[in-house]
């Protein structure tokens, strides 16, 4: 599971017994990766357990929890972010909110990993493509603005001539 904001990068699945480490994305959002550089998300799926490695004391604090801890990965039905950990004392961490440099070994893959119709697929996106599909659907959302925008430009214009609406005069 990667967060929807990690979509423009390449994926691949995470496998039980790797060490990743969390860091901050070109994009802004925080994923995990098997190395210093952010350029491939490696995708944990929910409910995997996860141990992870230093913490910061911000985090231990807020949520008492120690420096080493197990924690749940979990998907959050709302808000910005979806990808959170849940610790044993029940506190909930969205990964943004956690410290760069954390690193996280996957000690089991997650319940989902039981029923194949519900594992999420290795996919590997094409960055360009991604970004070409994203500049695709703005277009057309502007274009469907603009085609508005002239509709009642025109509608304007002949009511002001004729004193009729020709959009109100077709339906």
């Amino acid at each position: 599971m990667c967060d929807y904001s990690l979509e423009a990068y390449q994926s691949r699945p995470a496998a039980v017994g790797e060490k990743l480490i969390l860091g901050r994305f070109a994009s802004g959002s925080m994923g995990f990766a098997s190395g210093t550089v952010c350029d491939t998300a490696v995708c944990i799926l929910p409910e995997s357990r996860l141990l992870l490695q230093g913490i910061g004391e911000g985090t231990q604090k807020a949520h008492g929890v120690g420096a080493v801890e197990e924690a749940v990965l979990i998907r959050l039905k709302r808000g910005a972010y979806k990808d959170a950990v849940r610790f044993s004392n029940g506190a909930q961490v969205l990964l943004q909110h956690l410290d760069r440099g954390l690193t996280v070994v996957v000690m089991t893959q997650g319940a989902e990993l039981d029923d194949p119709s519900r594992r999420e697929p290795a996919v590997v996106r094409e960055p360009g493509l991604v970004l070409a599909e994203m500049a695709t659907r703005r277009v057309r959302a502007l274009n469907q603005q603009f085609v508005g925008l002239a509709r009642s430009c025109w509608d304007r214009v002949t009511t002001a001539v004729t004193g009729t609406s020709a959009v109100l005069e077709r339906y």
